[in-house]
């Protein structure tokens, strides 16, 4: 799991001062893999959007375990939109602080 999260702060890293984002999918028996995207929101400093060809790849070839995302110079509390985003998407959202890297998971409700 560290290597997965050096992949996703490296990612992070890449995309400061907006937000990164990307996949993690489960390739078989939780081999995860992390699927960066690029953050195509109009505001990328404050919020992220996935490429949409990512997302529907994944969505349709892929098991994927979590949708990724950071908070820039922030902590990782869920915003509303995270909160509902996830509830729609019924997909767990993991959101990180950045640069400390403290992740908050948001399940959907089943």
């Amino acid at each position: 799991m560290k290597e997965l999260i050096d992949q996703i702060k490296e990612h992070f890293d890449s995309e400061y001062p907006n937000e990164g984002c990307g996949l993690v999918i489960d390739k078989g028996t939780n081999d995860f893999e992390w699927i960066p995207s690029k953050n195509i929101s109009e505001d990328p400093e404050n919020s992220f959007e996935l490429e949409e060809d990512v997302y529907v790849y994944h969505l349709l070839y892929s098991n994927i375990v979590a949708i990724v995302h950071n908070h820039v110079d922030s902590d990782s509390k869920p915003s509303q939109k995270d909160i509902d985003s996830c509830q729609a998407l019924k997909i767990p959202f993991w959101i990180f602080s950045y640069p400390k890297m403290k992740l908050t998971t948001v399940y959907p409700e089943k």
